[in-house]
Order: C-alpha cells, then sequence, then structure tokens
C-alpha cells in the first residue's frame, strides 16, 4: 500500500507518458525534505517516538506537500490572473480534497494504531485494574428485565485522570431479545 501512497503524490504532477525521473526529483525534493523531517519530529509530540508512526505521518505529509506543490503549480502558471489555472478545473479542486481527505485517514488510523492501549481482562467484583494512567474498579453487574429485552448491565469505578480522586461511573452493557407471549 505504501508505493500507492508514494505514487499518489507524485501521480499528479507526472506528465503522462513525457514524465521524466530528473524534472520530478528536482520539483519534489523540498516535498519529501519537508514530509520527512516532519514526520521525525512529530512521533515526539506523541509521547514516545515509533518508527511505524514516523512511516505513516511520512506518507501523510508527502501527500499533503506534493499536493500543495501540485496546486502552486496550477495556480502560478495560470494566465489571467493567480486564481485564474485553478478556477479553470473543478477537477483539480477535488484532486486536491482527495488527497487531504487521503491524508487526514492515514494520520488518523497511524495514530490511533501506534498509541492505542487495550486490555481484555476478567474481572471480579471489586477487583481494579490499570490501564494506561486510569485504574477501573469493576463493582458488579445488574439485569433489568422489560418487555422485550433482558438488559445486561456492568458498573465500574474510574477517578477522571491519575492527579484527582474524584471518580465517576462507567457503565456498558448488551441487550438481549426476548420473545414476546
Amino acid at each position: 500500500m505504501a508505493p500507492l501512497v508514494f505514487l499518489m503524490g507524485v501521480g499528479p504532477l507526472a506528465r503522462w507518458k513525457k514524465a521524466e525521473l530528473p524534472d520530478l526529483f528536482t520539483r519534489l525534493k523540498w516535498a519529501f525534505v519537508v514530509s520527512l523531517i516532519l514526520a521525525i519530529g512529530l512521533p515526539f509530540l506523541g509521547g514516545r517516538w515509533s518508527p511505524m508512526v514516523a512511516f505513516g505521518l511520512l506518507l501523510a505529509l508527502w501527500i499533503v506537500t506534493t499536493t500543495v506543490v501540485n496546486v502552486r503549480e496550477r495556480i502560478g502558471g495560470a494566465q489571467g490572473g493567480a486564481m485564474a489555472g485553478w478556477r479553470s478545473s473543478h477537477g483539480a479542486t477535488g484532486d486536491a480534497a482527495c488527497a487531504f481527505g487521503v491524508a487526514v485517514f492515514i494520520v488518523g488510523v497511524t495514530m490511533v494504531k501506534g498509541y492505542e492501549t487495550e486490555r481484555d481482562v476478567r474481572m471480579v467484583p471489586g477487583e481494579s485494574v490499570s490501564v494506561g494512567a486510569y485504574t477501573f474498579r469493576f463493582e458488579g453487574t445488574s439485569e433489568r428485565v422489560g418487555r422485550t429485552t433482558v438488559r445486561h448491565a456492568a458498573r465500574s469505578t474510574s477517578p477522571r485522570t491519575a492527579s484527582r480522586s474524584r471518580s465517576s461511573t462507567l457503565r456498558s452493557g448488551s441487550t438481549t431479545r426476548r420473545a414476546c407471549r
């Protein structure tokens, strides 16, 4: 998938059957350098550096910077005013919007997968478990019977933050449908 994302940045700038690598390299070298520097530095803002997070951000930033280069070239090369080239092509506007959307998607997936914390545990009432900076205490379950449903609910408490002692109640559960008579 990574090669396709890389080509997504290059494709709009390459002329069909006439693109030459030295020309593309000259036009995109600053986009690559900016993407690389930001991709190396931005993961530190998440608390810890990860090579996969840096790689995902590199791909997303590559799409953004090459799209900016493409837009700048379209606007700058237009006859009849700075925005004439941009206004003349609705397809170019759609291409840029699509590219930015894909970049946002890549950033979202990268950050969630790179920094998520998940633990599956079996707990009995009164037991506590810590996940990241939070501690959860399982208080028990309850069952509510309705006319057509049975609701199973779990109750647990957790401090809002690690530094405050105020607690909040978390509720989760499932609903089972019953046959009516």
